[in-house]
């Protein structure tokens, strides 16, 4: 069992590794994450509207509610399904260095899975990984697609991100833990 965690710890530094340095390029050099955000016509006033209408940080929804009246906005629409910080965001370190570790977390526990795999070859468990991702994807992201209306264009782009990111480290994974 000892050699089994080790073998993890090491498929999980170099899986999350790989997945961190895969999500800098793909949200700081690459366009796609930028061409899906829409951006308000004037930011300040929805800034303004948001602060005086959110008590605190957390996410909102409107129409609010379970209510007929509720049920009557959300067929008449709009629709909104926001996340609130009220305090800003003075520098991305903190936020960097803690994706960083979720990442490796979540590499972890691939590389627990890829090692119960079994006996398959090495693009048998680079095809594991990328199912375990795309299983992942449609539980997680078509969801907020279906309920939310996230646009389309946008949950393209967090599934190409998933699975680009997910293929890079699986090729990396699946040549440590056999």
């Amino acid at each position: 069992m000892g050699g089994m965690i080790r073998t993890a710890v090491k498929g999980a530094l170099a899986g999350g590794l790989v997945l961190f340095v895969w999500g800098v390029i793909y949200w700081m050099a690459l366009p796609w994450h930028q061409a899906v955000f829409g951006q308000f016509q004037d930011e300040d006033a929805v800034a303004s509207v948001l602060t005086q209408n959110a008590p605190q940080s957390g996410i909102y929804v409107y129409p609010g509610g379970r209510d007929e009246e509720a049920i009557e906005k959300m067929a008449r629409g709009p629709i909104a399904f926001v996340v609130f910080r009220d305090a800003g965001m003075a520098s991305m370190v903190r936020p960097l260095l803690t994706q960083l570790g979720i990442q490796v977390l979540a590499a972890f526990l691939i590389s627990l899975l890829l090692a119960r795999v079994g006996d398959t070859s090495y693009w048998g468990r680079v095809g594991f990984v990328v199912l375990l991702l795309l299983t992942a994807g449609v539980l997680c992201h078509l969801p907020n697609w279906n309920w939310w209306h996230f646009s389309t264009g946008y949950i393209l782009t967090v599934f190409v991100d998933l699975l680009a990111g997910g293929f890079l480290a699986a090729l990396v994974m699946a040549r440590i833990i056999r």
